[in-house]
């Protein structure tokens, strides 16, 4: 499929998933696109799209479906892929046989607007109740930021599109 995936295609709230993106296109030496500014690409090109996740829902997914061939398909969360896992995203998002693939990515408070920030602020809440470390953890990466993006992360994608 590697011969076969034209660009890297991707959707971002608070761009963790747009580094994910330009660091894998870099490393497939791939053009990279975001959805909204993808027009240049004729309809039906194969891609690899990446999407920001939302309560395991692939943001932009449906656009890029319509567009689109996928070739593969990458959601980006806060959490960890052990949170998000691939089959559970497959499943979650109806991409049958389309290889998935699940990144941690980070919040950036300040980035967030709207709803979304209203959200996260009562999640930051509930966190600060939890006891123990793992809730002072969440509620530190809530209040503050934290950023987990790293080209280390891309091993099993770019492996992935090596062999295929």
């Amino acid at each position: 499929m590697r011969s076969q995936i034209k660009a890297i295609v991707y959707t971002s709230n608070t761009g963790f998933t747009a580094r994910y993106a330009a660091l894998l296109a870099q490393a497939a030496q791939l053009p990279c696109y975001e959805l909204k500014h993808s027009r240049e690409l004729p309809s039906g090109t194969s891609v690899f799209y990446m999407g920001w996740l939302m309560a395991g829902q692939i943001k932009g997914l449906k656009k890029a479906r319509k567009r689109f061939h996928l070739a593969g398909v990458c959601g980006v969360g806060m959490g960890s892929p052990d949170d998000n896992p691939p089959d559970e995203l497959r499943q979650n998002n109806h991409l049958d046989e389309i290889p998935v693939f699940s990144l941690q990515g980070g919040y950036a408070p300040a980035q967030i607007k709207g709803v979304y920030r209203l959200m996260m602020s009562l999640a930051a809440k509930v966190m600060s109740k939890k006891a123990g470390q793992q809730g002072e953890t969440m509620r530190k990466a809530l209040t503050d930021g934290i950023d987990f993006v790293s080209s280390q992360n891309l091993g099993d994608i770019t492996g992935w599109m090596q062999k295929n």
